[in-house]
Protein backbone atom coordinates (compact mmCIF):
# COMPACT_ATOMS: atom_id res chain seq x y z
CA UNK A 1 0.00 0.00 0.00
CA UNK A 2 1.43 3.44 -1.28
CA UNK A 3 0.50 5.52 1.83
CA UNK A 4 2.29 8.58 -0.24
CA UNK A 5 1.99 10.28 -3.49
CA UNK A 6 5.54 11.12 -3.62
CA UNK A 7 8.54 9.75 -1.50
CA UNK A 8 8.60 11.88 1.72
CA UNK A 9 12.74 12.84 2.81
CA UNK A 10 13.15 12.55 6.44
CA UNK A 11 16.58 12.85 8.23
CA UNK A 12 17.42 11.68 11.96
CA UNK A 13 20.02 13.74 13.47
CA UNK A 14 21.42 11.92 16.65
CA UNK A 15 23.59 13.51 19.51
CA UNK A 16 25.39 11.16 19.25
CA UNK A 17 29.48 11.58 17.91
CA UNK A 18 29.79 10.63 13.73
CA UNK A 19 31.66 7.41 13.03
CA UNK A 20 32.38 4.31 14.69
CA UNK A 21 32.15 6.14 18.44
CA UNK A 22 28.45 7.20 17.52
CA UNK A 23 27.48 3.38 16.82
CA UNK A 24 28.02 3.02 20.99
CA UNK A 25 24.99 5.73 21.94
CA UNK A 26 21.77 4.05 22.19
CA UNK A 27 20.37 7.15 20.35
CA UNK A 28 22.47 5.91 17.29
CA UNK A 29 20.80 2.55 17.41
CA UNK A 30 17.11 4.34 18.16
CA UNK A 31 17.26 6.44 15.14
CA UNK A 32 18.83 3.40 13.14
CA UNK A 33 15.45 1.30 14.21
CA UNK A 34 13.33 4.13 13.85
CA UNK A 35 14.98 4.87 10.19
CA UNK A 36 14.49 1.38 8.97
CA UNK A 37 10.68 1.38 10.35
CA UNK A 38 9.74 4.65 8.13
CA UNK A 39 11.55 3.38 5.06
CA UNK A 40 9.57 0.11 5.43
CA UNK A 41 6.07 2.62 4.76
CA UNK A 42 7.84 4.34 1.99
CA UNK A 43 9.41 7.13 3.69
CA UNK A 44 13.07 7.87 2.42
CA UNK A 45 14.78 8.37 6.00
CA UNK A 46 18.26 9.12 7.07
CA UNK A 47 20.66 8.84 10.33
CA UNK A 48 22.71 11.56 10.65
CA UNK A 49 25.25 12.54 13.43
CA UNK A 50 25.21 15.98 15.51
CA UNK A 51 27.91 17.46 12.21
CA UNK A 52 25.18 17.02 10.19
CA UNK A 53 22.68 18.58 11.71
CA UNK A 54 22.78 22.39 10.22
CA UNK A 55 24.51 21.78 6.45
CA UNK A 56 22.44 22.92 3.29
CA UNK A 57 21.69 19.39 2.96
CA UNK A 58 18.58 19.08 5.58
CA UNK A 59 16.82 22.12 3.39
CA UNK A 60 16.28 19.02 0.92
CA UNK A 61 14.20 17.43 3.86
CA UNK A 62 10.55 17.17 4.00
CA UNK A 63 10.94 16.54 7.90
CA UNK A 64 14.29 16.70 10.00
CA UNK A 65 14.13 14.92 13.54
CA UNK A 66 16.51 15.76 15.36
CA UNK A 67 16.78 13.29 18.80
CA UNK A 68 18.27 15.25 22.20
CA UNK A 69 18.34 15.58 25.80
CA UNK A 70 18.05 17.72 28.14
CA UNK A 71 20.82 20.23 26.38
CA UNK A 72 19.51 22.59 23.69
CA UNK A 73 19.32 21.50 20.19
CA UNK A 74 19.18 22.45 16.63
CA UNK A 75 16.85 24.27 15.10
CA UNK A 76 15.76 24.84 11.37
CA UNK A 77 15.12 27.90 10.05
CA UNK A 78 12.03 28.28 8.02
CA UNK A 79 10.83 24.82 9.85
CA UNK A 80 8.14 24.29 12.27
CA UNK A 81 10.40 22.90 15.29
CA UNK A 82 8.75 20.44 17.59
CA UNK A 83 10.67 20.04 21.20
CA UNK A 84 10.33 17.35 23.36
CA UNK A 85 7.51 18.53 25.48
CA UNK A 86 5.19 18.93 22.15
CA UNK A 87 4.97 22.65 22.11
CA UNK A 88 5.93 23.69 18.67
CA UNK A 89 7.64 26.91 17.25
CA UNK A 90 6.34 27.51 13.75
CA UNK A 91 9.32 29.56 11.71
CA UNK A 92 7.95 32.30 9.14
CA UNK A 93 9.24 34.07 6.26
Amino acid sequence: MKLFKRTPQWTIVTSAPKGEAGKQWGDYWFATDLAQALNAEGVNAKVVSRAGANTEKRDADDVVLVLRGFASGSSFEYKCNLDALGYFTPRTR
